[in-house]
């Protein structure tokens, strides 16, 4: 179980760093497809790993003097932290096999977009 954790955690790390994602797109579905977590489970466990991932993401582009401007950091955060808690709560009214669809299909959108963009 720990050998496929490290690997989830440093695929998900990997590809957070390299592309810039919040690591959820990995985490979660091999949480549910390998570790068998629950899909509210591996939502919530990845919500911490998001947070954790942004920090060390962001150290590491400052390292390397990459300009952000820290007042669209702001707007967005805040944007999120309202999103991010209503989100959850609306996650926790829906059944877990719905919310896997929508999770796919939300996956699936986003891939075809940026494919094509």
């Amino acid at each position: 179980m720990v050998k496929k954790l490290v690997l989830i955690g440093s695929l998900a790390g990997f590809l957070s760093g390299l592309l810039g994602i919040g690591g959820g797109v990995v985490t979660v579905p091999a949480m549910v497809l390998w570790m068998k977590y629950s899909q509210k489970e591996a939502q919530g466990t990845s919500f911490l790993l998001m947070m954790l991932l942004g920090v060390v993401g962001f150290v590491s582009y400052s390292f390397y003097s990459v300009k952000l401007d820290f007042d669209i950091v702001l707007i967005l955060t805040i944007g999120c932290l309202f999103g991010a808690l209503l989100g959850s709560v609306i996650a926790q009214k829906i059944d877990t096999a719905s919310l896997k669809k929508i999770f796919a299909l939300y996956i699936l959108y986003a891939g075809i977009r940026i494919f094509f963009i």
